[in-house]
């Protein structure tokens, strides 16, 4: 390591003097270090520091320093932070709502930006707020999955109050629902009735601020399992609306039913298998727990008949993506059908 910033990390000064070009996926920025004193400028996709502000400066154990510095975004002011590292040239740059969720790495080569870059890039992310700041303000935004096609709505209103009409392939609102709202960090946080749901539990949706992207977690810290969207500013007609809705449902239900064609009949054949050393099929509730768990949101019963076995279906509440119900025999046969809430 240079001998220079070791001098200065120990006089309180993390980062030494000098200038970085930031470059990644999604940023340009620029750090500039002055007699100890730092600036940030920072040109993100609709969120940044137009001109350069000052930020606070805190060594980092993970090398270099933590930069706290004032952004603005679509919603309005909010504190950036990011890790800068000299001597590795590198850095990382969080914008999402959990530890890890939206992390955006950048390379810092050491020279500054010419005058005629700083304000191109301010002029761009300038337009570009006075955009999101009016679809912020009038607060209603189509859902997109990472394909572009709709998946829901949401519209934001005065005293933290929502509604969301979720209707992605995996989890539904049920129709347009009131949420209950929170800020926290970047994120708008939307709290609804979600199905499929085994207890009665709600879904989380969360609304990045500054990159315009929503994910639904599947647990407290962000996994591969995690659904990611995308906000668009406006609302959908009621035609495109009903029709997604419709798409969504008609899709839930043949994975729903693959899904039974496959595993019911494994249950059934199991079954089968486990009559040789009795006269009957075993209940249900003898078949182990591995079988109840894939089958937590069913009633299910197994009976004897003639050769076979038979397990009977129906969902304990009919809902999105749980709606069949039906018989599948150790043969391999099926029948399903429906069932109406």
């Amino acid at each position: 390591m240079p001998l220079l910033p070791v001098l200065l990390a120990a006089c309180g000064r993390p980062l030494p003097d000098g200038a970085w070009t930031l470059h990644g996926q999604g940023l340009l920025g620029e750090v500039t270090v002055e007699r100890g004193e730092a600036r940030v400028a920072v040109w993100g996709d609709g969120w940044g520091a137009p001109s350069a502000v000052p930020a606070t400066v805190e060594a980092a154990e993970e090398g270099g320093a933590w930069l706290s510095f004032p952004v603005r975004t679509g919603a309005g002011e909010a504190t950036g932070v990011m890790r800068l590292d000299p001597e590795d040239e590198s850095g990382v740059l969080p914008l999402g709502g959990r530890p890890g969720e939206i992390d955006l790495a950048f390379e810092a080569s050491a020279r500054a930006l010419s005058e005629a870059e700083r304000a191109q890039e301010a002029r761009t992310l300038e337009e570009r707020l006075v955009v999101l700041r009016a679809a912020w303000k009038d607060g209603r935004f189509r859902i997109l999955d990472l394909g572009g096609g709709l998946v829901g709505q949401v519209a934001l209103l005065p005293q933290d109050r929502a509604f969301l009409d979720l209707f992605a392939l995996q989890a539904s609102s049920g129709g347009p629902v009131p949420a209950r709202r929170r800020d926290e960090g970047p994120d708008v946080v939307l709290t609804f009735p979600v199905q499929p749901a085994l207890g009665g539990e709600e879904g989380l949706l969360r609304l990045n601020v500054p990159t315009g992207r929503a994910v639904l977690p599947m647990a407290d810290r962000p996994s591969a399992d995690d659904l990611w969207f995308h906000l668009e500013p406006g609302t959908a007609s009621a035609e495109e609306r009903d029709a997604r809705a419709a798409e969504a449902e008609r899709r839930a239900l043949e994975r729903e039913r693959a899904f039974l064609d496959e595993v019911a009949v494994g249950l059934a054949r199991d079954a089968r298998e486990r009559r040789a050393a009795a006269a009957a099929c075993p209940a249900f509730d003898e078949m182990g727990p591995s079988w109840a768990l894939l089958f937590a949101d069913y009633e299910v019963e197994i009976e004897t008949r003639d050769a076979a076995c038979a397990a009977h279906l129906r969902p304990r509440r009919p809902q999105f993506s749980r709606r069949t119900g039906g018989t599948a025999l150790s043969d391999g046969s099926t029948r399903w059908q429906v069932v109406e809430e």
